[in-house]
């Protein structure tokens, strides 16, 4: 299934460059460093990692991970290459109320050993 409204996705302010891509940020920093070494992504490359976000909510096959009080989360993998080299990057994306836009809540690299 496709992401629902993944035409509209939003990635709110920051969301990447001060969170997925910055080293210092207390629970985002791992994540950080992990994009940083498996692509050589940093917090410079964060438009390459949006619009690759964007585009992924967009044609991607999505998977509803749950429903809850703050929503439908649905989860997107998907191959991202940079610098050379290539992995598969994890994004979450939120539909807060029935009929909204996607929001980005979080993207890392999986760290599958076949990557």
């Amino acid at each position: 299934m496709k992401l629902p409204r993944g035409e509209d996705a939003i990635i709110p302010p920051g969301k990447v460059e001060a969170y997925c891509l910055d080293v210092t940020h207390r629970i985002g920093g791992p994540k950080a460093r992990v994009f940083s070494a498996a692509l050589g992504l940093t917090a410079r490359d964060a438009d390459l990692l949006k619009d690759a976000l964007i585009a992924a909510a967009r044609v991607q096959d999505a998977a509803l991970v749950r429903r809850d009080r703050y929503g439908d989360h649905y989860r997107i993998d998907f191959r991202f290459g940079h610098a050379g080299r290539e992995r598969t990057v994890r994004s979450g994306w939120t539909i807060r109320e029935a009929g909204g836009p996607p929001y980005l809540t979080t993207a890392f690299v999986l760290s599958f050993s076949h990557d």
